[in-house]
């Protein structure tokens, strides 16, 4: 049922698209996000998100690519691997973690709507996106 928010696949149930997903480019973009500003402290490799979103490693790495140009990610380079994280030393980190929050986080994380008003406060005073992890 495209343009209704859901689509049928082939195992014969139906996926309900989040409320939020209209504001953005795709499911694979929203699932990412989900993952990394819901999980602010987490770093993953463009492998280990795509399985935990469901995606292709591919999807993972375009949306990712443009995220990291918008500046809503932020990527580094560990070996062979390619790290990304949410970055939240930006003016959108807060209301964007809220937005997610609210649409996708019973099926993104465990977190209570308590530790989803922690999680933006600790955003509001991350370090910055230049500081290696664990370095303030």
């Amino acid at each position: 049922m495209v343009g209704e928010g859901s689509r049928k696949p082939r195992l014969g149930f139906t996926y309900r698209a989040p409320p939020l997903l209209p504001l953005l480019r795709s499911r694979v973009q929203g699932d990412l996000l989900a993952l990394l500003y819901l999980r602010p402290d987490r770093e993953y490799s463009l492998t280990e998100a795509a399985a935990r979103i469901g995606a292709s490693v591919k999807a993972v790495h375009q949306e990712a690519s443009r995220l990291v140009d918008a500046g809503l990610l932020v990527d580094r380079r560990l070996g062979n691997l390619r790290l990304l994280r949410a970055a939240t030393d930006t003016p959108l980190s807060r209301p964007l973690t809220d937005l997610l929050a609210v649409t996708y986080g019973p099926r993104a994380t465990k977190a209570s709507p308590d530790q989803y008003r922690t999680m933006s406060t600790f955003r509001s005073s991350a370090p910055s996106a230049s500081a290696g992890p664990g370095q303030p």
